[in-house]
């Protein structure tokens, strides 16, 4: 189904509405609102037959920025929010918690509809855990999403709706039974792509971050001092031999110094022994990542190409399996490679913005670092007000925008202008 913008218009918030690029924004939302009912078609075939091979879609929307993504999404969500029986649940993806949590006051506002949508994060997830799966609109953050995708928490709580089994008023003797049905995943800019993990001798990545953490969360009646120091300094060790003493591109398992010795033993104790429950999901993942390397050949890449020799450990993040995904990334078409590694089809909507006429790059030779600017011989201040005041005099109306603690310097000497202070300061 097709849709023109009058059609939308109660949908959208006035001031959005009149900032849109009609053509854009239209493309972009019939794209999105094509997927969806495409996803919903899929989850309902599965459903009916579930012995299918069918396969779920993953596909990235490359809408240019500023076309009304955002606006479109929360459109097409705003159209499905609903009180009947049977919803179209939806689970969407935000880069960041202030993104998510803008997105989410944008829907409040237009319903009251309860159990609607929910945004959950680090502060609420304990609290509202015995209710999530029974929200319509479930939001989180890429952070959680690739957690789960690498079995930190539980997915399914997150990716399946509980759909009540009955409708109506029920007898008080009957228990309230559901139906657990799959969530369309929308991911508004690009997703984790990889799960990476660095190993080396200095402050930066260091080999034994990880062990430190979950050493120290471990109690000394499970892990004694002791195995807690020799655990720290075997860990060491074995990183620097291989650093030192590799000569392919790949690691090969670091065990293999102790292997079948009393060391190996002591070492596996060690780990075996560590308290991993209430640790950061990046130390549980350095740890994950060491005990491949310690077991597997392969694992790690050694990258001699710095001031240093480090080891990095990279694995591709596959989604496919959380159900039908659609990505919307106005820059996909510069990182194709890495969606088509992960089987995604790229839909390239036009751009409809014409820069040239909107958009004049000048660049002037001048050394403009803070530390550059803090140097009064240097007089970077006195050059930039010249530079903008020359330009404006040659007919180029120029906005300064400078760091807070250097506003004042450029109202005194004119570059920023009585008017443009009066209106913008």
């Amino acid at each position: 189904m097709t849709f023109r913008l009058e059609d939308l218009k109660s949908y959208i918030d006035p001031n959005q509405f009149n900032h849109l690029h009609p053509e854009a924004f239209l493309e972009t939302f019939n794209h999105i609102s094509d997927f969806v009912q495409q996803s919903q078609a899929i989850y309902t075939y599965l459903q009916k037959h579930p012995e299918s091979e069918m396969k779920y879609i993953k596909r990235v929307l490359n809408s240019p920025p500023g076309q009304g993504k955002t606006t479109a999404l929360q459109t097409i969500i705003k159209m499905n929010i609903t009180d009947a029986y049977q919803k179209h649940p939806f689970l969407l993806v935000f880069n960041n918690g202030d993104t998510m949590n803008a997105f989410v006051q944008n829907i409040y506002i237009y319903t009251n509809i309860p159990k609607t949508i929910l945004a959950v994060d680090d502060e609420n997830i304990h609290a509202v855990k015995p209710v999530i799966q029974e929200y319509q609109i479930l939001c989180i953050t890429q952070q959680r999403f690739r957690d789960l995708a690498l079995n930190y928490g539980n997915r399914e709580l997150f990716t399946k709706y509980a759909q009540k089994a009955y409708w109506g008023r029920l007898p008080s003797d009957i228990k309230l039974k559901y139906k657990y049905i799959p969530r369309t995943i929308i991911a508004d800019e690009m997703p984790i792509f990889f799960d990476t993990a660095v190993f080396d001798i200095s402050s930066e990545n260091n080999s034994v971050d990880w062990f430190d953490a979950l050493a120290e969360n471990t109690d000394n009646g499970k892990l004694i001092s002791f195995y807690k120091a020799k655990g720290r300094g075997l860990i060491n060790e074995l990183i620097n031999y291989e650093l030192l003493h590799s000569v392919g591109k790949t690691t090969k398992k670091l065990i293999r110094k102790y292997e079948g010795t009393d060391t190996e033993s002591v070492l596996r104790y060690i780990l075996d022994s560590l308290n991993v429950h209430g640790v950061e999901m990046e130390h549980l993942n350095k740890f994950k990542w060491f005990k491949r390397l310690l077991f597997e050949d392969d694992v790690g890449a050694i990258d001699r190409n710095g001031k240093k020799t480090v080891i990095l450990c990279s694995k591709y993040i596959d989604y496919s399996s959380f159900g039908n995904v659609l990505v919307l990334d106005g820059t996909a078409i510069h990182t194709s490679e890495v969606y088509r590694h992960g089987g995604y089809d790229i839909v390239e909507v036009k751009n409809y913005h014409n820069y040239k006429d909107r958009l004049t790059i000048e660049w002037c030779k001048i050394n403009t670092s803070s530390s550059a600017r803090n140097d009064k011989e240097k007089e970077i201040k006195e050059k930039i007000a010249s530079d903008i005041i020359s330009k404006r005099k040659n007919g180029i109306d120029v906005l300064p925008i400078p760091s807070k603690e250097d506003t004042n310097f450029y109202i005194q000497s004119g570059a920023i202008t009585p008017e443009q202070y009066e209106r913008f300061f």
